[in-house]
């Protein structure tokens, strides 16, 4: 899930999750280690399909728009909003995982998340955390409860206009968050994800 609130502007342009650690930027990984992919470059009655194949469609509450985006169109969401997907049984069995998404947000306060998936006290979390000085990933690990890695950043170059990318990966050793393509937080972590 995704969600803004105040009354800044979050835009997502693409978003994805993977069942392994993947390379950021546009080039899709086999289809079989797709989780969902998130174009944003249609909303069709509060809906973004999947464009992975798995038909995980994307359901937008509150404000949102499409807007120009990094690879053709994005979602501008305005105040307190979200897009929820029903996904819990495609987050199974996952040894590995990366979450990215492209942002443009144009205010910070609080956190920002990218990305949620939780059920009961199992969690997978990337968001943007600490009136933007964090770029957090958190993870539910089997044996070892949940674990959050707060990378710190700078807010006011997320805030500089420009889109970002972020990303998340665990390759069930080792947590890592990217901004635009180098690694600003690790964190080792052996054990198996317990997604829910």
């Amino acid at each position: 899930q995704v969600r803004s609130s105040g009354s800044g502007v979050l835009a997502l342009s693409g978003a994805a999750a993977w069942r392994a650690v993947a390379a950021p930027g546009p080039a899709p990984l086999p289809s079989q280690s797709l989780v969902a992919h998130w174009t944003f470059d249609e909303l069709v009655e509060g809906t973004c399909a999947d464009a992975g194949g798995t038909g995980l469609t994307a359901r937008v509450r509150g404000g949102a728009s499409l807007h120009e985006g990094v690879f053709g169109s994005a979602l501008g969401l305005t105040g307190p909003s979200a897009i929820r997907v029903q996904a819990s049984e495609a987050f199974t069995d996952l040894p590995a995982l990366t979450i990215s998404a492209w942002l443009l947000p144009t205010e910070l306060s609080g956190y920002r998340e990218v990305f949620r998936k939780e059920d009961g006290d199992r969690r997978i979390l990337f968001a943007v955390q600490n009136d933007g000085r964090s770029l957090s990933l958190g993870l539910q690990t089997e044996g070892t409860g949940y674990l959050e890695l707060d990378a710190p950043i700078d807010a006011a170059m997320l805030l500089d206009g420009q889109w970002h990318h972020v990303a998340g990966t665990y390759d069930g050793k080792q947590m890592t968050v990217y901004l635009d393509g180098l690694a600003v937080g690790t964190s080792h972590r052996d054990a198996e994800l317990a997604p829910g």
